[in-house]
Order: C-alpha cells, then sequence, then structure tokens
C-alpha cells in the first residue's frame, strides 16, 4: 500500500524537515526513492523493484493530493490545502502565482522532489515493455567517458610453446597482457522534458501526466531498441564499426561487424582491406535459412573455424542466443518441439535397399533451450529500413550467437528525472508551473564481434 500523501509529510516534518531544507537528505525520501527504483538524485537503478507509482487507483498517488499537502506556506510549514489550490489553480484565476506574490510565500520542494521521484517510475514503464527483447539481451556498461578503450579484452599472452614447463634450477616465464584494446563510440544524450499545467493540478489529471511520462519513456525506449537492433544487424543507416587494436597490430584497425568470406560489400572487410592480418574471420554466414537442427549446425562450423586473435586458439562461444523476426516464432516453435530425425539413403518407401534412420531431435541434448530463441517485431522493420532488405528477404534472416558477450551498452548516466528550477515565463505563457526533464546517455558499442553471427542475408534462400 503506497504511503499517501498526508502521511508522506507528516513523517518528513517528525524528522525535523522546514521550509528551506533540502528533502533529500531525509531518511523519508530515501526510502521513497527506493520504493521508486531510483537513486535520491533521480537515477534509475537498473533491476530494481518499482513498489508506488502515480495514478487514479487505490493505491496511488494523484498529482492533486500531492499538491495539497507536500506545499507549504514559509511561515508555518504547513500544508497550503485544497484552498490554496482552489484559488491559484483555477485556470479561470487572473493571475499567475508570481504576480499574486504567492510564489514567494511558499516552499514546494516537498512536492517536486516527490514528484520527481514517481515520474522516474512513469518514464521507466514502458521500457519494460515485451517488444523491447534486444536492449535486454544486451548488458550495460557504466562508464564516466563520452567515449574510451577497453584495454586487454584478450586473454593471457603465451610467449611460445610448452612456456609453462619449468626444468628444475630455471626461472620461470613472464607472462602478460599485450598491448590491446577496443574503443568505443562516442556516446549520445537522448531526453524530454514534461510540463505540469495549472489545469493539471486543480482537475487533478493523474492520468494526463502518467500518460505524458510514459510517452516520453517510451520514445526513449524505443530509440535504444532501434540502436541496439541497428548495431546487432550490422545497419548503415547510422553505422556502428568495430575498432580494435590487437598485439600484432600496427595501428587500430576498423572492422565492418559481419566479415564475409570473399571481398564483400562492406566499407572495412578484412578480407581486402587487411589481406596480411592474422586471425581473419567470417561471421555472414550465406544461404543458412532457420529450418532446423541444419541450421544451428551450420553455424557451429563456422565458429569452429573462428580463433581468438592473441593466442589462434578456438574462439569460446558462452551461452548462444537465436534472434529473428517475430514471424519465424512458428517455425521456431516446430524446430524446438521436433521429436523425431529422419534420415533416408535413398528417396522413396518402396526403394529396394533403402535404409530409413529415426532418431531424437538433438537440440535438446546439446543444451539448446526454449531461452534461447528470441524473436522481435522490430528485427524486421530495421532489416527493411537499415539493409534495404525487402518485407520476404528480411523474414529469413536470423542472427545466431552470444550476445551478451559481443556487444555492450555503455552507459553514462541511466534514465535520469531531474525538476527544472522555477520559471515564471513558462508559467505566465503556458501555466505550467513544474517542468521535469528525462534524460540519459549512453551507446551501443560492439565488444566481440568473433562471437555473434548473421545468417541468410547475402545469399537467400527460403528452406523448405
Amino acid at each position: 500500500m503506497a504511503l499517501k500523501a498526508k502521511k508522506l509529510a507528516a513523517m518528513l516534518r517528525s524528522e525535523g524537515w522546514r521550509p528551506g531544507m533540502d528533502i533529500r537528505q531525509t531518511r523519508t525520501f530515501e526510502h521513497v526513492s527506493e520504493m521508486c527504483g531510483c537513486s535520491v538524485d533521480g537515477s534509475a537503478i537498473e533491476g530494481a523493484k518499482r513498489e508506488i507509482h502515480l495514478g487514479d487507483d487505490a493505491d496511488g498517488y494523484n498529482i492533486r493530493d500531492l499538491y495539497e499537502n507536500l506545499v507549504v506556506t514559509r511561515s508555518t510549514g504547513e500544508p497550503v490545502g485544497a484552498s490554496f489550490v482552489n484559488e491559484y489553480m483555477n485556470p479561470q484565476h487572473p493571475r499567475s502565482l508570481q504576480e499574486a506574490g504567492a510564489i514567494d510565500a511558499i516552499d514546494s520542494s516537498m512536492f517536486m522532489g516527490i514528484t520527481g521521484q514517481l515520474m522516474v517510475i512513469e518514464v521507466l514503464k514502458p521500457f519494460d515493455r515485451e517488444e523491447f527483447v534486444a536492449r535486454k539481451m544486451v548488458p550495460s556498461y557504466p562508464s564516466p567517458l563520452e567515449q574510451e578503450k577497453w584495454i586487454g579484452l584478450g586473454t593471457v599472452v603465451d610467449p611460445g610453446k610448452n612456456m609453462l614447463r619449468v626444468p628444475e634450477g630455471t626461472p620461470f616465464n613472464m607472462f602478460g597482457f599485450g598491448e590491446e584494446y577496443v574503443q568505443t563510440p562516442i556516446t549520445r544524450k537522448e531526453g524530454g522534458i514534461i510540463g505540469l499545467t495549472k489545469e493539471a493540478i486543480f482537475f487533478d489529471r493523474t492520468g494526463q501526466i502518467t500518460t505524458r511520462a510514459q510517452d516520453v519513456g517510451y520514445l526513449m525506449a524505443l530509440s535504444e531498441e532501434k540502436e541496439t537492433l541497428g548495431v546487432i544487424i550490422g545497419g548503415t543507416t547510422d553505422p556502428t564499426y568495430f575498432v580494435e587494436k590487437r598485439q600484432f597490430d600496427s595501428a587500430p584497425v576498423t572492422l565492418d561487424l559481419y566479415q564475409q568470406a570473399s571481398a564483400g560489400s562492406g566499407a572495412y572487410q578484412l578480407s581486402y582491406a587487411h589481406t596480411t592480418r592474422l586471425y581473419p574471420f567470417v561471421n555472414d554466414v550465406p544461404s543458412n535459412p532457420l529450418e532446423d537442427y541444419t541450421s544451428i549446425r551450420t553455424a557451429d562450423q563456422y565458429f569452429s573455424n573462428t580463433v581468438d586473435p592473441n593466442t589462434g586458439e578456438p574462439i569460446v562461444v558462452g551461452k548462444p542466443f537465436i534472434l529473428a523476426p517475430h514471424t519465424k516464432r512458428i517455425d521456431i516453435l516446430q524446430i524446438l518441439q521436433a521429436e523425431n530425425i529422419w534420415k533416408a539413403t535413398q528417396h522413396g518407401w518402396g526403394t529396394a535397399g533403402a535404409i530409413n534412420t529415426i532418431s531424437p531431435s538433438p537440440l535438446d541434448r546439446i543444451g539448446m533451450t526454449a531461452d534461447q530463441f528470441v524473436t522481435s517485431r522490430q528485427l524486421k522493420a530495421q532489416l527493411v529500413a537499415q539493409l534495404g532488405c525487402t518485407a520476404s528477404e528480411a523474414d529469413l534472416v536470423w542472427f545466431y550467437g552470444d550476445i551478451s558477450e559481443a556487444f555492450r551498452y555503455v552507459v553514462n548516466w541511466p534514465v535520469t528525472v531531474v525538476q527544472a528550477p522555477s520559471n515564471s515565463e513558462a508559467e505566465f505563457n503556458q501555466d505550467i508551473v513544474v517542468r521535469w526533464k528525462a534524460s540519459k546517455r549512453g551507446r551501443m558499442a560492439i565488444r566481440n564481434p568473433r562471437v555473434i553471427q548473421r545468417h541468410n542475408y547475402l545469399t537467400q534462400t527460403s528452406g523448405a
């Protein structure tokens, strides 16, 4: 059950809060922030549980009740109450708070602080929507820098064969990290402003306020999802390239995310731009539709030819996921639920000498489970928009690999809601009493392209 506004005000006053004091220093405000799933500065905490909300339901806070109880007079510290709202928030009132001189007689820091935290919840709600699946698959990487180098992503270098063997009386060999790094792209800032008008307070339009906040949140979540998918598919609308320097490189090397076996059509194809570079890899797999276990077998065969760029040892792919357009969800169920695999040495049951072999499906026996198959409604749209696929072509493209290892979402700051300082101009022109700004800064980055594959894009076949 949510703490109601009147009780909140009483708890704050019992802690000794008075007009002019910083509400963020109170334990009550910290508690409200925890229940909102954010820090006291209005930054969302990833994975935190959100227990309270703005709303007209029994457990929700409504905006008028908050204003009446959390805005107080400076002289007494008592709530302004319904009479103040009726007098100064009425749209027919001829004067603004500034003009009436009321703005200097009241303290609204409690109201602005509490509603700011509640606004974080409303902005974050769209991020939990079912259709935003790609971003949920990519881990966040907190960073204080707009661009940085991830140092030493490779394994420890073995300077030679059998260097672990130490004959009696001889010193141990020195092992170390070679000079190597991956460079992230420059992060970007996004956000929007939500305004609270006199009318919204007077008529208690709590639902309208939450809708506006969620609309801003939806646009931010959608932008993040499109950006994530744009990088995963190797999009060309706003391309993100992979920049790395390995021990054998004299300078950083820029690569396309997906490398082709032939010369390729990308801007930075390893096969022709860096013909002498060690350990090339191919992760753009042609003519491999997602139709049964053989599609995954082909993908694994390509991975078996990919090596660690430092050691030349086989690359390690952790838990692989399949990402496909939402239109493939029925086909995926068929692949997963197949109980028997039939093989025949010759076509036709009646052929003399024909041998028919029946075996169980191998997928569950190698640990492939339903949670490793993910479909996205937005994926098809981005394949069409960014790679120029037709709708029918986009249905046949799919992705396979350890997405959580291949990518990171660099976060300078998560979704954060801050309240703007009082602005008499905004109040006078638009009857806006309070404004909140929701913003975030981050960027999708490629961490290791060797553990992700794109299938059936270069040369398409439709399968069965």
